[in-house]
């Protein structure tokens, strides 16, 4: 017997080391993709490459961001919900592919909740309504009284249809009770350009995306739908402050895996994503220099902060009987 035993001992020494089994691989072996759901140039871009550059450096590895854009985030967030859960494929998502989608499509190819795993809140960023300087208004108030003058002959741009632009607007018109005119663009950055030329007079854009053009007199800020004034516009007040106290609402950002991705392998990218949203260069390039908040939040607060949203927008949506085109 003992010398059965010695043999099946010597046997098993001579086993091969490399065996999947025996030694797990060590994630990350090859580079990871962040799929940006919305065109290159825009916000969402920005933090992708900027949140992606930084952990790169921390994890040893590249990291390629891919822009799939369309449908309000739809295309990209499908491709990622789709996508292995091994870690080397992630999602910048947010209020609209996260939260406002649901709402939206009555087939929608995903499920926000059921098929992510969030890694980590990024940001918080206000919306601004904004105003082509050509456009004879000074405040809310004008604003207000030039709508109803002619309802619905004045409109407003915004990235999509569900987009934060878009139900921002929406909710302030509600509030308001008033009427314009919906021009839903592809992405944020070609709605801002609409702004800015004149094609459209009205926006709310997100802070990050249109506070450089305020600053410079190319675009008026007429309020900010944060609870707070923004830092860097004093002189802007909040929605609250300008007559419509209903309106505090914020558009948010988070970094995703598909469902069924390890938790080991979470942990590790959100210990990396935080460190590196600690990074000066990187919170400047996510937050627009302060624009937006930089929460670098857990997946637990993620997750419970877009289960709040997916109700709030969708009683909006409702309400408002907005589908997606």
């Amino acid at each position: 017997m003992i010398a059965i035993t010695r043999a099946l001992a010597f046997s098993l020494l001579l086993l091969p080391i490399g065996a999947p089994q025996a030694q797990p691989q060590t994630y990350p072996s090859k580079p990871i993709k962040i799929v940006a759901p919305y065109p290159a140039g825009g916000y969402f871009d920005t933090m992708a490459r900027a949140l992606g550059n930084r952990m790169g450096q921390l994890l040893g590895q590249v990291f390629v961001v891919e822009n799939r854009a369309g449908a309000n985030g739809l295309i990209g967030a499908q491709a990622v919900a789709t996508a292995a859960p091994d870690g080397y494929t992630l999602l910048l998502g947010g209020i609209g592919p996260n939260g406002t989608n649901v709402a939206l499509y009555d087939k929608l190819p995903y499920n926000p909740e059921r098929d992510f795993a969030p890694i980590v809140h990024i940001t918080n960023s206000p919306c601004i309504l904004v105003v082509n300087p050509d456009l004879p208004v000074k405040n809310v108030g004008e604003l207000l009284a030039m709508i109803r003058r002619e309802p619905g002959k004045l409109s407003y741009a915004s990235a999509s249809v569900g987009s934060s632009q878009h139900l921002f607007a929406e909710l302030f018109l509600a509030e308001t009770g008033t009427r314009m005119t919906h021009i839903p663009y592809k992405g944020s950055n070609p709605s801002v350009v609409a702004v800015l030329s004149g094609e459209v007079p009205v926006s709310f854009g997100i802070a990050a995306d249109v506070i450089e053009h305020v600053k410079s007199g190319r675009l008026r800020a007429l309020a900010t739908t944060g609870a707070r004034r923004i830092a860097q516009l004093p002189d802007v007040p909040t929605m609250a402050e300008a007559g419509v106290p209903n309106l505090v609402a914020n558009a948010w950002f988070g970094l995703y895996a598909p469902a069924g991705t390890p938790e080991s392998v979470i942990d590790l990218l959100h210990e990396k994503a935080r460190i590196a949203l600690q990074d000066q260069d990187v919170r400047d390039r996510v937050s627009a220099n302060g624009a937006a908040e930089v929460v670098a939040g857990s997946p637990q607060e993620l997750r419970a902060l877009q289960a709040g949203e997916i109700a709030r927008w969708t009683r909006l949506v409702k309400q408002a009987k907005l589908t997606a085109e």
